[in-house]
């Protein structure tokens, strides 16, 4: 039933510009039979309609198991004995942006709606590191994935280089190395392949990557994890994100062209194999979401359908090897 999908959508359905976007296409024209954003939008709907009674998301379920990448991609629930489901969280949030992004081209193929809410708009530079020939080729993302810097976790309270802002802009404006094809030398080539970002999303989503015990030791620092991050991108396609104090003195200083961000909300997958078989959950400050605007952050815990009021730290931290 790709039940473990639930997390996702709780989380989505609080981001109040993504929430927007499928219920606009819901009530519009589309008329596809197997359109995800449709459901997304009748899912959301029936939520609001709901007034907190449980709602079951069959329709929507039943439309991602119709896809067959999906299955190919090893998505659906049943794929699962042997993935983390970390991994295949991120890979169904992957999945779910970019079927969502051709649902709605279909209907609006030229409109930059979507774009200007989710796409970060770049381009990737291509250079063989043998002849030096360099192509350009549009690199825009859906969902950027954190990378983590190669550097002794015993220094992260120091090194700037471990803060999240700093994460963040290495992982938006990533540059890495493979191997690739080159058009010059007509061979398979060592490359590097570096983002020039041209245009940030009005809505930042984020794959958390956390593939090894370094990157989980410092989600567990407590502070770590920002309520806001800041993001500019200059003349040159260079990007700068601040947090903190750094962040609260740029919007003092109404910076142009800076790009704020609250944290809505993040998916985390508990695993305590004494008790019973992992599963994922969403930690969610509804308050960003609500129809009145609320000073005070209130983040809930979405179990399945258990919902329950928790502290923003432990919502925010993972000190714990099970989260």
């Amino acid at each position: 039933s790709n039940s473990f999908t639930n997390s996702l959508l709780q989380l989505l359905k609080f981001i109040p510009l993504f929430r927007n976007l499928a219920l606009n296409h819901a009530a519009g024209s589309c008329i596809f039979e197997h359109c995800l954003l449709c459901e997304l939008g009748y899912l959301f709907d029936m939520l609001e309609k709901a007034s907190g009674q449980n709602c079951q998301a069959t329709n929507l379920l039943k439309t991602f198991s119709s896809f067959r990448e999906a299955s190919n991609l090893g998505l659906l629930e049943e794929n699962l004995t042997n993935k983390s489901l970390s991994t295949a969280i991120q890979a169904v949030n992957r999945f779910f942006l970019t079927q969502i992004a051709q649902d709605f081209r279909m209907i609006q193929p030229s409109s930059e709606d979507l774009d200007q809410r989710l796409a970060t708009i770049a381009s990737e530079s291509i250079r063989c590191m043998f002849c030096q020939n360099e192509i350009v080729r549009p690199g825009n993302s859906l969902a950027n994935e954190l990378i983590y810097p190669n550097i002794d976790i015993k220094h992260a309270r120091r090194n700037p280089l471990f803060r999240f802002s700093n994460i963040l802009r290495a992982s938006i404006e990533r540059e890495t190395q493979n191997r690739g094809w080159c058009n010059y030398c007509r061979r398979y080539q060592q490359v590097t392949i570096r983002k020039t970002i041209h245009r940030m999303p009005l809505v930042l989503i984020l794959n958390a990557a956390l593939t090894s015990p370094i990157c989980r030791r410092l989600w567990a620092i407590p502070g770590w994890l920002p309520d806001a991050v800041g993001v500019l991108v200059d003349a040159n396609g260079q990007v700068m994100c601040f947090e903190g104090d750094d962040l609260h003195l740029r919007m003092q200083n109404q910076t142009p062209g800076l790009m704020v961000y609250d944290l809505v909300g993040l998916v985390a997958e508990i695993d305590i194999p004494e008790h019973q078989k992992p599963h994922l959950v969403s930690f969610v400050n509804v308050s960003i979401s609500g129809s009145e605007s609320q000073e005070q952050p209130k983040w809930h815990l979405f179990n399945d359908f258990l919902v329950t009021e928790v502290d923003r730290d432990d919502a925010l931290r993972s000190p714990q090897p099970w989260k």
